[in-house]
């Protein structure tokens, strides 16, 4: 009776929005659509188990991504070399959410040359929708730290796609 409670309680909880956040976290995180998946079902099982941790229920889409983060670090740091580029996520992604549009392209890869740690801190923040704070929180970083990385993030992405930073301070003003 009690894990019935569990379970429908956890299911209120896992609503289609974090499910979809945690998705793509996990998809940008591993090298294949595979990894991303055993990550993400491995990342759901242990959130269902740990549900009753949760204090803030407000938080679950916060909560669940840094179990996916954590799940990440400890099954899959090993592997990866530090300066390996993404995988061909960015662009299956912008071709299916764009239908081959030439900007979208060209952000896939820009996100896909840009180092892992510049990569997921952008898609957290833009993609994700996550605020600073909550960010942070997945990430496991003060908010100010957050804010350093956004910005060199958004820095390095601007070399990339070739943009003079004169551009972007004259279009915020307007």
């Amino acid at each position: 009776m009690q894990e019935q409670m569990q379970r429908e309680r956890f299911e209120r909880a896992l609503s289609k929005e974090a499910y979809e956040a945690a998705w793509r976290y996990s998809c940008r995180l591993c090298r294949s659509r595979e990894d991303a998946e055993d990550l993400l079902q491995e990342s759901l099982a242990r959130a269902f188990t740990r549900h009753g941790q949760l204090k803030d229920p407000q938080r679950f889409k916060g909560w669940l991504l840094s179990i996916v983060r954590s799940g990440f670090l400890n099954r899959y740091q090993r592997q990866r070399r530090e300066d390996e580029q993404q995988s061909s996520y960015w662009y299956e992604h912008a071709l299916q959410q764009q239908h081959e549009d030439p900007l979208a392209l060209q952000l896939a890869d820009a996100m896909a040359r840009l180092p892992q740690q510049h990569c997921e801190v952008l898609g957290l923040f833009y993609l994700d929708g996550l605020s600073i704070e909550e960010t942070g929180q997945v990430m496991g970083l003060s908010a100010n730290v957050v804010r350093q990385r956004l910005f060199r993030a958004r820095a390095a992405m601007r070399s990339l796609l070739n943009i003079d930073p004169a551009i972007v301070a004259a279009s915020q003003e307007n």
